[in-house]
């Protein structure tokens, strides 16, 4: 058989080689332990699937913008999904040093006496004067005149017998606001 002598400059690199595949073995002999390390990893992702995350509850910020699209800040007063404003009607005032009232309807409704702070039809009644009332409507404050009637703009006003005269009241209404004796 036939020695195999290599040059002193490969001597270097072949033993270098030798050793890193001895060391390189090694290690992976070493570490080789994957299979435990899967086996904890699955057990650890069948816990973990298990697990609920926690309940939320409804936070503040929710709340107000839920309540924020329910209620708009401006009422469309044109185009599609207007509102229309209010027609009230001023049918009769009751004021006392103790009691103000007002005979109000609202949109055709009923006509009923709201004390001063009372609300009708998304109407509030604030003050009542001697010949006229201050309401706050979704459109702001208005001013009402007795027998005179607040709606969507007009191109006539009343004339000034029809102010003088003042509405019929409907049948079995009262003539007084509770709580207010006739005087005799």
């Amino acid at each position: 058989m036939s020695d195999v002598v290599l040059s002193p400059r490969l001597r270097i690199p072949a033993l270098g080689l030798f050793a890193g595949l001895i060391l390189g073995a090694a290690a992976w002999a070493a570490l080789a332990t994957g299979a435990a390390d899967q086996q904890r990893l699955e057990t650890d992702q069948v816990t973990l699937s298990r697990l609920k995350p926690p309940s939320r509850a409804p936070s503040i910020v929710g709340a107000l913008v839920a309540d924020a699209t329910a209620h708009p800040l401006f009422n469309l007063t044109t185009g599609p999904g207007a509102q229309p404003e209010p027609v009230i009607l001023v049918s009769g005032l009751s004021r006392t040093p103790v009691h103000r009232a007002a005979l109000l309807s609202v949109d055709g409704k009923a006509a009923a006496w709201l004390n001063v702070g009372q609300s009708m039809g998304g109407v509030t009644l604030l003050d009542v004067q001697s010949s006229d009332v201050i309401v706050e409507t979704p459109f702001g404050r208005k001013d009402v005149d007795l027998s005179d009637q607040i709606s969507a703009p007009s191109t006539s006003s009343p004339s000034p017998e029809a102010r003088t005269a003042g509405p019929a009241l409907p049948p079995g209404l009262p003539l007084h606001p509770p709580g207010v004796a006739a005087r005799r």
